[in-house]
């Protein structure tokens, strides 16, 4: 399977929400887990120090973040980002009526330019399948 066109993706597909909100939606009218997906990946994490750096790529909108404000440890340092413009636009407008700072980034997985062991957690969650060339190191 080839990978999209990241120029596509960047300015096509997600230079804003509307395409990400329409299949959420789906997702979120036929799901059967009462718990909810954001709630049970936010569980994974639950072992990071109080003071944890957290990486994640691919964002989206923020709903990891949103879904589980309350539950965020105050003194986790985190880093959202996304390869859109747009995405880290509305990361940015979402995220700030939460009472913590975020740091909001235009990442490329592919060109992080970021030293190795910067943060304690990456997360990159259901967009593996936008990465062109997942073998590169």
């Amino acid at each position: 399977m080839t990978a999209p066109d990241p120029e596509y993706l960047k300015h096509d597909q997600y230079k804003d929400s509307s395409r990400l909100q329409a299949r959420a939606r789906l997702h979120s009218d036929y799901s059967r887990n009462p718990y909810g997906w954001f709630e049970w990946q936010f569980d994974l994490y639950r072992d990071l120090p109080e003071n944890a750096r957290i990486l994640e790529l691919g964002a989206g909108v923020g709903w990891l973040w949103l879904r589980n404000s309350q539950r965020i440890p105050e003194g986790w340092n985190i880093t959202i980002s996304d390869f859109s413009a747009g995405m880290v636009a509305e990361q940015q407008t979402n995220l700030s009526r939460l009472p913590r700072p975020f740091q909001f980034e235009v990442i490329d997985i592919q060109n992080i330019d970021l030293p190795d062991q910067t943060f304690d957690a990456v997360i990159a969650n259901h967009m593996r399948y936008h990465v062109p060339d997942r073998p590169k190191p």
